[in-house]
């Protein structure tokens, strides 16, 4: 069942809150002795970017689209941080071989990857 939905492109994380919600099993660990991400990576179903990663990105790119309308100073500051937590993320990763080692935050790039 959980490489049926990781086939299907569901992030690990919903793969955790749907085995919880639906089938019972509060705690993947105990049934399978490693958690959702070491199973998938043993299996190779592991998605290219970690799901928190392109939640940022994600949430990046709408910042930058609602900034390309408006005059928001507010929203260019947190832009800002969220691109901050971007790059942190990425030596994080990178240091982890979980993404590639010259992968660069890059907002037009990676509007691309988003869409």
């Amino acid at each position: 069942m959980i490489l049926k939905m990781a086939k299907e492109g569901v992030p690990p994380t919903r793969i955790g809150l749907t085995l919880r919600d639906q089938h019972a099993i509060p705690n993947a660990r105990a049934v399978l002795g490693m958690g959702v991400v070491s199973f998938l990576r043993q299996e190779k179903a592991l998605p290219d970017f970690p799901d928190d990663l392109m939640n940022l990105i994600k949430k990046a790119v709408r910042m930058q689209e609602h900034l390309k309308t408006r005059r928001d100073i507010h929203n260019h500051v947190k832009l800002r941080h969220v691109e901050s937590k971007i790059g942190r993320l990425v030596k994080y990763y990178a240091a982890k071989k979980r993404i590639p080692a010259g992968w660069k935050y890059d907002a037009e790039k990676v509007a691309l990857l988003v869409k």
